[in-house]
């Protein structure tokens, strides 16, 4: 069985900050055990020393210019004939546009492939809480939600399977789509468990760099500064802490539409102890969640956040701290009671909520331990399992026809 892999716009460089790159590349690990799948990647560009080598991967490999605006453009470019010449059963895109040029390439191929869409988000519900739309005027509004809907239901309806990542995304998109609840197929969040040990002297060296004084306990959220993730949330509930304590320090990683505004923000009201560090690599991420006392879920909400959980979850979970989060259903149905869950869109309660654990170590602890328990279950071996029992599923089904 070969199986094609088309990555679209996502680049596979180990550089590359797009989580999405992740999943992709922590699923692969575990299918390079996989003799009975051969796996051709088709991708952007890459360097040698990027690549993950194996007996049953070959790269296929196109032209692609890494810029925000011709980053589509070069992935439709240059990809299409890979997609038309490749000689597999099952293609499995990732993200819109890629499953968009898969769908149309399968046209005019005599052979045609089983397209596994897995679209890594809802494209029309993550529109609805983006600010920047805001800006267009009212007609241009209703024809980019005219447009984002007609795509979004095409592509599911005109897959042959989906993934998704929880059983109630699952139930909601056979629901809303109005397509058949057997094609669509739930492959679990991962998360890499053989974490290194931390060493406590790098540790404190942040800390000292950063001139965190000793007495200070630290919050901190790592992920995207977007309206999505939460950010304009974050910021009040910080604001609400400030007023009742002056101990508290808060490191905000990653990068996001909202950075420069959020780094304005900060200069301008003199908030120094908000410390706002950018990106940290995956391999920097484990100091940072060692040095931090509560970590934070911001999240709007809407019906992406309310059925599907963020990366983050699974990395704070593995951590052993205690978790601070809107009360989303997804993010509920992973850890129950064993986190503090405020009402959402609420950042006075989402402050409510840092004040309660800030001082109670003892609870800090029992929450962080039961956290790395729940870790467990959402190991990338588990998620990588689930990948190659749907390719299995789906040949057979094609062989069978």
């Amino acid at each position: 069985m070969k199986v094609a892999i088309f990555t679209g716009t996502i680049n596979l460089k180990k550089r590359n900050k797009d989580v999405r790159r992740l999943y992709i590349h922590e699923r692969l690990k575990y299918l390079t055990h996989t003799d009975d799948i051969q796996l051709e990647i088709i991708t952007p560009q890459i360097n040698e020393n990027d690549l993950l080598l194996s007996e049953n991967i070959e790269y296929n490999t196109y032209k692609f210019i890494n810029r925000k605006h011709l980053r589509s453009i070069s992935a439709f470019l240059y990809s299409g004939n890979k997609l038309i010449n490749t000689k597999c059963e099952l293609l499995h895109c990732y993200t819109y546009q890629a499953t968009i040029l898969a769908w149309l390439t399968n046209f005019i191929r005599k052979e045609k492939y089983i397209i596994i869409f897995e679209p890594m988000g809802l494209l029309y519900e993550e529109s609805n809480v983006d600010k920047k739309f805001s800006t267009k005027t009212k007609p241009l509004k209703h024809l980019i939600k005219f447009v984002y809907i007609e795509i979004e239901e095409l592509l599911f309806k005109k897959s042959d399977a989906i993934i998704v990542y929880t059983d109630n995304l699952r139930e909601y998109t056979s629901k809303r789509f109005a397509i058949n609840i057997e094609k669509i197929f739930v492959v679990p969040h991962g998360i890499n468990l053989n974490t290194p040990p931390i060493d406590e002297e790098k540790t404190d060296s942040i800390r000292n760099k950063l001139k965190i004084p000793d007495t200070n306990k630290i919050i901190m959220y790592g992920g995207s500064l977007s309206e999505l993730h939460g950010t304009p949330y974050l910021i009040e509930a910080i604001n609400y802490v400030n007023e009742k304590r002056q101990n508290i320090s808060f490191i905000i990683l990653g990068r996001g539409v909202l950075e420069n505004k959020l780094k304005k923000y900060v200069s301008d009201n003199k908030l120094t102890n908000i410390y706002l560090l950018g990106f940290v690599s995956p391999e920097e991420m484990g100091y940072y969640l060692s040095l931090a006392n509560i970590l934070l879920i911001p999240h709007a909400r809407c019906m992406q956040t309310e059925l599907d959980q963020p990366t983050k979850l699974f990395e704070y979970l593995v951590s052993g701290k205690p978790i601070v989060s809107f009360n989303l259903k997804a993010i509920a149905e992973i850890i129950g009671k064993n986190g503090v869950l405020v009402e959402p869109d609420n950042p006075k309660a989402l402050a409510d909520g840092i004040l309660s654990l800030v001082d109670n170590e003892n609870l800090c602890g029992k929450l962080g331990a039961k956290g790395k328990i729940i870790a467990k279950k959402y190991s990338w071996e588990i998620s990588a399992k689930k990948q190659a029992s749907l390719y299995k599923e789906l040949y057979e089904k094609c062989i069978n026809k």
